[in-house]
């Protein structure tokens, strides 16, 4: 077998991905439209959140439920499977805090002020 096609290895390419853990993470709380997703995630685009979410899709792990109506809309919740990998991202997570150092805590920048 190859090191890239040990099941570990395709597993952390997936959830190793910037922003698909926090998508899952937000997704385990309750169902939510791509808009209410995007403002939780402060920082990533429309573009990417929907790339990771289509991975996800792909993968088994989240469903996506097309809302009928005036305004349609689209919801995304975790399948099983997607329970399953949320619970696993808890418990990696977990182990992270026991184990690894926190991140530095970086002073904010003092304002610069003009030479007199």
């Amino acid at each position: 077998m190859r090191p890239e096609d040990h099941p570990a290895e395709r597993t952390a390419r997936l959830v190793g991905r910037q922003w698909t853990a926090l998508t899952v993470h937000h997704l385990a709380e309750r169902p939510l439209r791509h808009g209410e997703l995007l403002r939780r995630m402060c920082g990533v685009s429309q573009k990417t959140l929907t790339e990771r979410l289509r991975d996800l899709e792909r993968h088994g792990a989240v469903d996506r439920e097309v809302l009928p109506g005036r305004v349609p809309g689209t919801v995304y919740s975790l399948t099983p499977r997607g329970r399953e990998l949320a619970d696993l991202l808890e418990r990696l997570g977990s182990w992270g805090d026991a184990t690894l150092a926190p991140p530095p805590i970086v002073p904010p920048l003092s304002p610069v002020r003009a030479p007199r």
